[in-house]
């Protein structure tokens, strides 16, 4: 078994090799035509022949996954208890350092992170990873036990201790005779190497993996240079390392210019860098990056590739702004980019082929504590990653705060407050429906009632309130949550999105039997809500008595207080709308030019557009003899119902929304 994983291993590192363009197609293609003759593996043939320096394989394997990675790990000596051998063997991992909270491992191979997430269960602490030279976990699977030192065989080459420091003071690649550790290892001398020689190599390799691009890396460490080897004494092994043992003005880290922590303006933004201020590695320009999204109020930041560019785009107002300052960092370390963003939310790494889900719990430098929803799809040219920030500050919204009129806001009150019934939220993606559900959270949640949530995902989470997570892979559907619910003696039930026939049937006859149910639809308006419960299955008069209420909505974007003006009232196409929109005479149109202020765009935050559908005696029946759409609103419009429509004009007129804004969100059909 250890003898096939072994080779396993071998192969996934020559193809790592062969990717990495370590070595020149012609050298790789004669190693593996040798290897294929002899029935050795070619990672150990490129080995042998020094085709290739194991600093270079680590220093690739760390710029494209964002990890760090160590040339002389010291394994830890794992206790049976604590570590499962077995596990850590098979899946390529060796303990290499713990503290009180993490345990850090140990891998020479990518696949071996999805092990990780499994290992952090089993041992009950976080874990992290750091790419070591293969040796340690080879040698490690093949004698099945994890060494505090490594056994390394000697070079037929090296003859005695004169030679090994003739060897010692040129260049030359590592010598880990991987072929004869395998074939011929029985008992070797231990490694010995000067610690103290060391000490200060070690100290600027950790300065540059800390604060340098590991892309560029391998440019600055001098190839040429040494540490010192303690010889032993006996004829055993020895090990030949190529690290730098001095410190030239290149590779120092003062030298290279340091990533600069942002600096707020006047408003508590993060200003925007010139794209030269961008420098460091993977690590820490991913944390500046989701850090000033948050700092800056970003709803989604976009992290996405084409044919000829790879780019950053924040979503602020509801308008997608390409963040210019990552343009050169995000095209030359893109795939390291997301493999960082992979694994801070413990998805598969080595999955390129297929979507992803994943979330992970953020603090910003400001000290705001976020949660990011990621959002993984594969394209023709690479991954493109959504990371959709969730600010908890959202869990403390009121209904007055949503943008209601007042007269809206009390009709919406109302429906909520009743003991029984289903009020509805509809609307498009991004339109606020979750927020304006988590503000009748917020003011229905008392401790003598009983609320119980499905939600897909469940973006926060809530004190006193039972939330359950959709889970359609293992057979957790909305429907299957609901009827669970009705068992749990619920007096309301939020349903996060009625998708199904199934769904809206379960809901609407819990709406009939005692319970509050909120939930949510996407449809265009409040009365198509009506008409899409009916295409959904369910008979006219059920949905006439079970819905109380539907709130429908959009978010719009302002006009920019700096630099609005108003627009000439006698351009023939202006006067073509106000004509069409009923707009008043006297109403003052105004457009952002755009400004500093607003970034170009001419607007600046977003404001409501609501309308609230009350199912009252006269529309109830309406709906009963499947009365058309248009005839539903008109009913409503006698008891002061206002359209999306009419409630946008208002905001045109006031000069608050752009004539073109309104085109843009408000449905026409309406």
């Amino acid at each position: 078994m250890a003898k096939d994983q072994v080779q396993f291993l071998k192969e996934e590192l020559a193809d790592t090799i062969k990717e990495f363009e370590l070595v020149e197609k012609s050298v790789y293609d004669s190693e593996l035509a040798h290897a294929i003759n002899t029935g050795g593996a070619v990672y150990d043939s490129l080995l042998k022949e020094n085709a290739f320096q194991i600093e270079d394989l680590l220093k690739k394997l760390s710029s494209k996954y964002g990890l760090k990675s160590e040339v002389n790990p010291r394994p830890m000596m794992p206790e049976i208890k604590k570590f499962p051998l077995q596990y850590c063997l098979e899946n390529a991992l060796i303990p290499i350092g713990e503290t009180d909270k993490v345990v850090e491992f140990g891998i020479c191979v990518p696949n071996s992170l999805n092990a990780l997430k499994n290992l952090s269960l089993m041992i009950g602490k976080k874990t992290s990873a750091k790419f070591i030279p293969p040796f340690y976990i080879l040698q490690s699977i093949q004698q099945k036990h994890i060494h505090t030192e490594v056994d390394v065989p000697k070079s037929d080459l090296v003859k005695d201790k004169k030679e090994t420091i003739a060897r010692a003071n040129k260049p030359k690649k590592v010598e880990l005779g991987m072929e004869v550790m395998e074939d011929k290892l029985k008992k070797e001398s231990e490694v010995i190497l000067d610690l103290d020689a060391l000490g200060a190599n070690e100290q600027k390799e950790k300065k540059l993996e800390d604060n340098v691009n590991l892309a560029e890396l391998s440019k600055d460490i001098k190839k040429d240079s040494k540490p010192d080897i303690k010889i032993p004494e006996s004829d055993g092994p020895v090990i030949e390392l190529n690290l730098p043992d001095e410190e030239d003005e290149s590779s120092k880290p003062e030298a290279k210019q340091q990533p600069k922590k942002p600096e707020p303006t006047k408003k508590g933004v993060t200003a925007k860098k010139p794209v030269a201020e961008i420098s460091g590695d993977v690590v820490s320009v991913v944390d500046e990056i989701l850090s000033e999204a948050v700092i800056n109020g970003t709803s989604d930041v976009h992290i996405e590739i084409f044919k000829d560019i790879a780019q950053i785009r924040y979503r602020n107002g509801g308008t997608l702004l390409i963040q210019s300052q990552y343009k050169v960092f995000i095209a030359k370390n893109y795939n390291a980019v997301v493999a960082r963003i992979k694994i801070l939310a413990n998805l598969d790494i080595a999955e390129r082929r297929l979507p992803q889900d994943g979330k992970i719990s953020y603090t910003a430098k400001d000290g705001t504590e976020v949660d990011f929803r990621i959002s993984i799809l594969p394209t023709s040219l690479g991954e493109r990653i959504v990371i959709r920030i969730l600010n908890s500050s959202s869990l403390a919204v009121t209904i007055g705060a949503i943008g209601f009129t007042k007269k809206q806001e009390k009709e919406f009150i109302a429906a909520v407050s009743s003991p029984q019934g289903m009020v509805l939220v509809t609307g498009p993606t991004g339109s606020g429906k979750s927020t304006t559900l988590y503000g009748a959270m917020n003011y229905l949640n008392e401790p003598d009632v009983n609320i119980l949530t499905a939600e897909d995902p469940v973006e926060y989470t809530m004190a006193g309130i039972s939330q359950v997570q959709i889970r359609e892979e293992i057979g957790l559907t909305f429907a299957d949550a609901l009827r669970s619910f009705l068992r749990q003696d619920p007096e309301i039930i939020l349903v996060g999105e009625i998708r199904d026939g199934e769904t809206a049937d379960i809901a609407s006859k819990a709406a009939l039997t005692g319970h509050l149910v909120l939930s949510t639809l996407h449809t265009n308006s409040a009365v198509g809500a009506i008409s899409r419960l009916i295409n959904m299955g369910l008979p006219a008069y059920l949905v006439s008595s079970a819905v109380t209420a539907v709130v429908a909505q959009r978010l719009i974007r302002v006009n920019c207080e700096s630099c609005k003006v108003e627009i000439d009232k006698n351009n023939e196409e202006i006067k073509q709308f106000m004509g069409e929109y009923n707009i008043k005479t006297s109403a003052k149109l105004m457009k952002g030019k755009g400004c500093d202020d607003c970034n170009g765009t001419g607007y600046k935050g977003r404001k409501g557009v609501h309308e609230v559908l009350t199912i009252t005696p006269d529309i109830e029946e309406a709906i009963t003899e499947k009365k058309s759409e248009q005839e539903i609103v008109e009913i409503a419009k006698k008891d002061t119902f206002t359209s999306l429509a009419d409630a946008a004009v208002r905001f045109v007129e006031d000069g608050t929304l752009s004539v073109e804004e309104y085109l843009r969100v408000i449905p026409q059909d309406d």
